[in-house]
């Protein structure tokens, strides 16, 4: 722990700084997980139309036909 006034400015000006990165490096985390989710609900809408319009067409190779 600091001792006089510079020491303690240099500290806390130190711990200033760590705290940004860690903070900014957080934030970063964030936004690349919420760009990932974005992307995963636009792909699953898609299957889900490519699902629905094989559905609606009866084309389901050998498979039984889906019945409601």
């Amino acid at each position: 722990m600091p001792t006089n006034g510079t020491e303690w400015l240099t500290w806390l000006v130190s711990q200033a700084l760590v705290a940004a990165a860690i903070w900014g490096g957080i934030r970063a985390d964030i936004r690349n997980l919420h760009d990932k989710a974005k992307s995963a609900q636009a792909t699953a809408d898609k299957a889900h139309s490519r699902i629905d319009d094989l559905l609606r067409s009866g084309e389901t190779g050998n498979h039984l036909p889906w019945r409601r």
